[in-house]
């Protein structure tokens, strides 16, 4: 949700230039680079698991995203780097650690088809909270008349319990159980989806 709305928090609560605003996705963007590429090298020496690599980057990131509901919330701009380098890194610990349960999960003969499924996942999740952000935004500030710190505050605030309910949700997934499906019930299951 937070990539439609920063830059414009930026310029609605501190009265940043498109210039200062732009560079929020370079800080969030090189602090998932620099999460992934710690990963890949911390992976090649020890193996950790990969539902607790997703559980710590979903935690770091809803962690982030307190931060930017705490720098709204006291109109404190000095918050918001520090907020989205562990947003930006914690995302990407995330990232990895759910691909590689997802490669988990697939079965032997369908590999494309899981990927093309997470791609889907992925396009249609990053749609609709473009959507929910543009929302919440038009909502809260300009229907509603929120003071920009109440809205801003309330969009990055439940978007961190969002992702701590999420990663409830994942601490649910087991890996063996979904790999013992037979790929007739996963088919059943597709097909289902897709109907």
């Amino acid at each position: 949700l937070q990539d439609n709305v920063l830059e414009v928090f930026g310029a609605d609560m501190f009265n940043m230039t498109v210039a200062q605003t732009t560079g929020f996705t370079k800080t969030w963007g090189g602090g998932a680079l620099l999460g992934m590429l710690l990963l890949g090298i911390v992976s090649a020496i020890w193996a950790p698991s990969k539902k607790l690599l997703a559980t710590l980057g979903g935690l770091g990131t809803a962690l982030g995203l307190g931060i930017l509901a705490i720098a709204a919330l006291t109109t404190n701009p000095s918050l918001i780097n520090p907020a989205l380098l562990v947003m930006g890194f914690s995302t990407g610990c995330f990232n990895v650690g759910a691909l590689a349960m997802m490669m988990d999960m697939t079965i032997e003969g369908s590999r494309g088809l899981y990927m093309g499924l997470w791609g889907m996942a992925q396009a249609f999740g990053t749609g609709l909270a473009a959507a929910l952000s543009g929302g919440l935004h038009t909502v809260l500030i300009g229907q509603l008349q929120l003071a920009p710190s109440l809205a801003y505050l309330l969009i990055f605030g439940g978007e961190a319990v969002l992702m701590i309910v999420s990663i409830g949700l994942l601490r649910t997934v087991s890996v063996p159980a979904f790999r013992g499906a037979t790929p007739a019930t996963i088919g059943e299951a597709l097909a289902l989806e897709a109907a």
